[in-house]
């Protein structure tokens, strides 16, 4: 899996932000997006170009049951979640430009000054072209992620 750990991640992991009651939310961005290398953005208007998904049917996703567990034997945190679901119906079509990945973040109030990005993934088979089939992220069977100590 290809992630990008945003620095807000860990203040809000150490913070206890991480935990079932949090609002977890993922957006797909495509190939103009700047999520995937400004891992100091704060907050989601710190990115200079979000380039959030544009294609019909396109919603973001809500990420329920999160679950934080600590792995002994792989000496990992883990951070699972149900699978999400990017479609306001039942498929998403073609966007303007392809997309290059997801960004997961802390969803606060909707206002992108205090909603907390914590991560950007391309696992699942990124880039690529939406074309009018289902949307669905289907989380590896380790979790959403693994934050692992070397």
């Amino acid at each position: 899996m290809a992630t990008l750990f945003h620095s807000w991640f860990f203040v809000d992991l150490s913070a206890g932000e991480v935990v079932s009651a949090a609002d977890v939310r993922g957006m797909l961005v495509m190939t103009n997006t700047t999520c995937d290398t400004e891992e100091e953005a704060l907050d989601l208007a710190d990115f200079t170009t979000i380039d959030e998904a544009d294609g019909v049917g396109y919603a973001q996703a809500t990420v329920a049951n999160v679950t934080v567990a600590w792995d002994a034997t792989l000496n990992a945190l883990k951070i699972d979640g149900d699978d999400s679901n990017f479609t306001s119906g039942s498929t998403l079509d073609a966007c303007t430009r392809n997309l290059e990945g997801i960004l997961w973040y802390r969803y606060v109030d909707g206002t992108d000054a205090n909603d907390v990005p914590w991560f950007f993934s391309t696992d699942g088979g990124f880039p690529k072209t939406p074309s009018g089939g289902a949307a669905t992220y289907a989380f590896d069977a380790d979790g959403v992620i693994n934050v692992q100590q070397q």
